[in-house]
């Protein structure tokens, strides 16, 4: 997510509109930015009416104490993605984006994204990221702790508290849905 002063990219407006009407119809939005959400300012904040963490949430829901984030900053390692994560959301680049057309800005964060994504993590790889995920989680003190940086969709449930991970919205197709209390892991793609 980027936000211009005055645009916003057309092909949000879908799950945009779905975020108001949601928001609208007295449902609270919480907004925990991920690794791709580099500047979340006032939209998300004054037109959506969404609460906005830029690393994570911690409150009660319910009654039930949840720890909700995207995750990549409790990983061990990574320091190019680390460096990288700390210039592209410092107050300069923000600047130097802001006076750039949306349209190059985008292209250019589709070709990084893409080739991000090109880069395929072996599944040992995943595993140990997930794990040190989980071990970090197991400090925590909160009925619900949930991550997604590793995209691998599960829940561990450890008596009196319950590790989820989201997973995805480009290979799994998963999300973590809360009601009542009653928790479901939705995985529409199981390949």
């Amino acid at each position: 997510w980027v936000s211009w002063r005055f645009s916003i990219i057309k092909q949000f407006f879908p799950i945009l509109k779905a975020l108001s009407d949601l928001q609208e119809s007295g449902t609270r939005l919480i907004y925990v930015a991920g690794n791709h959400d580099f500047w979340i300012d006032d939209f998300i904040k004054n037109y959506l009416k969404a609460e906005t963490y830029p690393e994570y949430f911690a409150g009660i829901i319910d009654g039930k104490s949840y720890f909700v984030t995207h995750g990549d900053e409790y990983l061990a390692g990574d320091y190019k993605y680390k460096l990288f994560k700390a210039i592209i959301r410092s107050k300069f680049t923000k600047f130097i984006v802001s006076l750039i057309h949306p349209t190059i800005v985008l292209k250019t964060g589709i070709l990084m994204s893409r080739s991000s994504r090109k880069r395929i993590l072996p599944d040992w790889l995943v595993e140990k990221r997930e794990r040190q995920l989980a071990e970090y989680a197991k400090k925590l003190d909160y009925d619900f702790i949930i991550f997604s940086h590793t995209h691998k969709p599960e829940i561990r449930d450890w008596g009196k508290k319950i590790y989820m991970n989201t997973g995805d919205w480009t290979k799994h197709f998963s999300y973590i849905q809360i009601i009542n209390g009653k928790y479901e892991l939705i995985v529409e793609n199981k390949d």
